[in-house]
């Protein structure tokens, strides 16, 4: 995805101490055939590796991006709607 290309598709995913299925979360989105999209993980101060995984992910990927949350919503309501903001799908 180029600069001044919006994607069609947003995929807002909310996380805390995901780090043991965020990678397949990531996997699942790049695996499908349809690929204007993109998908912002919005990590909710996670104290596990979450932040790690995404961001060997985004490395590999542009259309993936961590949004690192700088305190708890405590539910996904909060990161979720931080997501909807950011996104540009």
């Amino acid at each position: 995805m180029s600069i001044e290309s919006k994607p069609i598709v947003t995929i807002v995913t909310p996380s805390y101490n995901a780090e043991r299925l965020i990678g397949e979360t990531i996997k699942s989105v790049v695996s499908q055939s349809f690929s204007d999209w993109e998908m912002l993980v919005i990590d909710d101060c996670s104290t596990d590796a979450t932040r790690d995984v995404v961001t060997s992910w985004s490395d590999r990927d542009s259309r993936i991006r961590l949004v690192p949350l700088p305190r708890n919503f405590g539910g996904p309501a909060g990161p979720r709607n931080v997501g909807v903001r950011e996104a540009k799908g």
